[in-house]
């Protein structure tokens, strides 16, 4: 996942929650980067346009990044305020992010990528950005930064039941049980998504009638797979529709959670996702996304 994507998210949230929020630069040097955040700031708020009014801004080495929220007077004579995101460092190490949220190393089987872990802090930060007027708890905080990543990042491998998502592997490191709610609900809605999209693709294909099962379990990775395609409603191995041809039967098919990964990926699979994904599937835009994520982290973390 771009981080263009990122930025266009949080930019979303800025428009739907009304909270200024402005993602700075990290440089090797103390200076430059009061001369960058100088200019950030300047071109946001009309505010902080030069280098001294920036220079009790002095924690830009944390590897792990951060937010934090500024009150300035603006020209109008207003006092408004605006939350900066310092991001992480590319080569974070989820294992020191581990050690700040109190997370034992045991509890992260599936350790995420850097680019993942830089990712889901901007957003955990963006989150956090929100505190003065939402109740934005750490617990909401990290649900909001995974749902926000899975319904980005849309990465279909989890539904084989062998490699955890990016999404659930953040959840993983916060250590937060919000979080794993969350990764469960990105994926459940992920896999009912793809079930739909895998059986129209197998109508089209070659007329195949496929029964689709119900969702078995919220948790994704309590799905015991199937290892194979059950004989006599696997639509006969995805074989072609001959429209001339006035004997073809129908062949028929089942599409259910354990078999999912089996349709996709099988040699002659229809490919995973069955359909592109793009979070847009799901989401008009940004600001749809934001607002989505916003309420229902709220609901994953109600204290």
């Amino acid at each position: 996942m771009k981080l263009e994507l990122v930025l266009a998210f949080i930019s979303g949230l800025e428009a739907v929650t009304g909270t200024q929020i402005t993602v700075l630069e990290r440089k090797p040097l103390t200076e430059q980067f009061w001369q960058s955040t100088s200019q950030i700031l300047c071109q946001k708020t009309g505010s902080f346009c030069s280098i001294d009014s920036v220079l009790f801004y002095n924690s830009n080495t944390e590897p792990n990044g951060q937010s934090r929220i500024i009150k300035y007077r603006h020209k109008d004579g207003q006092t408004k305020q605006i939350c900066t995101i310092i991001p992480a460092r590319d080569d974070v190490s989820p294992f020191f992010l581990a050690q700040g949220f109190d997370t034992p190393f045991s509890a992260i089987p599936q350790p995420p990528e850097f680019e993942d872990v830089k990712h889901w802090l901007m957003l955990f930060y963006a989150a956090q950005c929100l505190q003065n007027t939402q109740a934005m708890s750490t617990e909401r905080a990290s649900a909001f930064a995974t749902l926000a990543l899975g319904f980005m990042q849309g990465d279909p491998k989890f539904t084989a039941g062998q490699d955890h998502s990016k999404w659930r592997k953040m959840a993983s490191v916060s250590g937060r049980i919000e979080a794993k709610w969350a990764a469960d609900f990105v994926e459940r809605t992920l896999m009912d998504t793809w079930k739909k999209e895998a059986a129209d693709k197998l109508w089209q294909l070659n007329r195949c009638n496929v029964t689709l099962a119900p969702p078995t379990s919220r948790d994704t990775t309590k799905i015991v797979r199937t290892s194979a395609l059950e004989a006599g409603k696997n639509c006969n191995n995805f074989g072609s529709y001959l429209s001339s041809d006035p004997s073809y039967t129908a062949p028929v098919g089942t599409v259910n959670d354990e078999n999912l990964w089996l349709w996709m990926y099988e040699p002659k699979g229809i490919g995973a996702p069955p359909k592109p994904y793009s979070y847009t599937k799901l989401f008009k835009g940004t600001q749809e996304l934001a607002s989505f994520v916003l309420e229902a982290s709220g609901k994953l973390s109600p204290h």
